[in-house]
């Protein structure tokens, strides 16, 4: 009698467990609350690389600081991508002897969230007898405000100054990562 309780047993312990780990393979299996799925694919969406372009008109001012280097200002309007009409200010040092300028650089959305990023672009032209010079080279998102807060990715940057008017413009063209519902700190 003692036998034949056993091998149902052991009989019925092996189906549990093979149905215990068949179901756990199946598509109806639980693994994750369904929320935090639709969530996480969401925010996934949300952050997805995207391009950005984009020009801005440019005004500038520069101050001596040595012989090779000097402060540049730049202030500008620009229309770029995901941040519609906005406003760019740009701080930067000047290395005339290795024909670069470096620094950061603020684009404003109208409704005061910010972008930032920081590079070097190359002066590729000398002024001409107008006064132009061009340049242009790459820049990294370093975050900002907003919407932007957590912002990566990149641009490349190239464009004119005129070294007579100081004017100039210069567009932008890269790719950049950020959750449109990020509303976090600076």
């Amino acid at each position: 009698m003692i036998a034949k309780m056993l091998i149902p047993a052991r009989v019925l312990s092996a189906l549990a467990f093979a149905f215990a780990l068949l179901s756990g393979c199946s598509d109806h299996a639980v693994t994750a609350p369904a929320g935090r799925v639709a969530a996480s694919r969401a925010a996934a969406a949300a952050a997805a690389s995207r391009p950005i372009s984009g020009r801005c008109e440019t005004v500038f001012t520069q101050t001596p600081l040595d012989p090779t280097h000097a402060h540049v200002i730049v202030r500008g309007t620009c229309r770029l991508e995901h941040l519609g009409r906005s406003t760019v200010f740009i701080d930067q040092i000047a290395d005339f002897a290795a024909s670069t300028l470096t620094g950061v650089t603020i684009y404003t959305a109208a409704n005061g969230d910010e972008l930032r990023s920081t590079g070097s672009v190359q002066i590729l032209t000398p002024p001409d007898a107008a006064g132009n010079s061009t340049f242009a080279g790459p820049h990294t998102f370093t975050g900002g405000s907003g919407r932007f807060a957590h912002a990566r990715g990149g641009y490349t940057f190239t464009g004119r100054a005129n070294l007579v008017t100081f004017t100039g413009f210069f567009e932008i063209v890269g790719r950049i990562t950020f959750a449109a519902s990020d509303r976090g700190g600076p």
